[in-house]
């Protein structure tokens, strides 16, 4: 970074306000370095500045106008005092309208959390009623499907049996048969 006569001139400012003199290798030293002819020319023209303030300083005033810049310097500050109040008050208004809009965008998202909240406690109770119509339905289809088990068994022993009895009437047909066969055979009157 390039070396400036205001930086030097604010270094040189420093070190005298902490007691240290300004010498060129005070504010070399404080700069982290520099080219001496730089530093010394900027040290040159702040320490006419610095005497030309002393006799500025020593310099005496007139009381009138003395108590005059002292009234024009009072009224500075009161204007410089109003114009602040006055911008700090448009900054507090700027802020009042910010946190309305803000309370307004926190009410709007607290009305929609609860809106929403709502919603997912109605589909809650939606999701429980079919978790609930689910398991009666797991319910009935199990026992639906035992009866169908218990009607399978109950079918195959009707159609053993039905088996049996079909062996057992083909058995007193054929038996049937034979007798009349065996009469159409026998000797008349016998």
């Amino acid at each position: 970074m390039a070396l400036t006569t205001e930086r030097i001139h604010q270094t040189a400012q420093e070190l005298t306000e902490k007691g240290i003199n300004p010498t060129l290798a005070n504010v070399r030293s404080a700069l982290g370095g520099g080219s001496f002819t730089t530093i010394g020319e900027a040290l040159k023209t702040w320490k006419e500045a610095q005497k030309d303030n002393e006799k500025l300083k020593q310099v005496d005033i007139a009381p009138q106008i003395k108590d005059k810049a002292d009234l024009l310097m009072g009224e500075l500050w009161q204007n410089a005092l109003d114009l602040a109040d006055e911008r700090l008050k448009l900054e507090r208004e700027a802020l009042a309208v910010a946190q309305q809009q803000a309370d307004a965008k926190v009410a709007e998202m607290a009305e929609a959390l609860a809106q929403v909240e709502a919603e997912q406690e109605q589909l809650n109770a939606q999701l429980d009623e079919l978790t609930h119509s689910n398991e009666n339905y797991k319910h009935l289809t199990k026992a639906q499907s035992d009866e169908i088990s218990s009607l399978k068994q109950a079918n195959a022993g009707l159609v053993a049996t039905n088996q049996a009895l079909q062996a057992q009437l083909d058995s007193l047909q054929a038996m049937f048969d034979k007798f009349l066969s065996s009469k159409d055979n026998a000797p008349i009157g016998a």
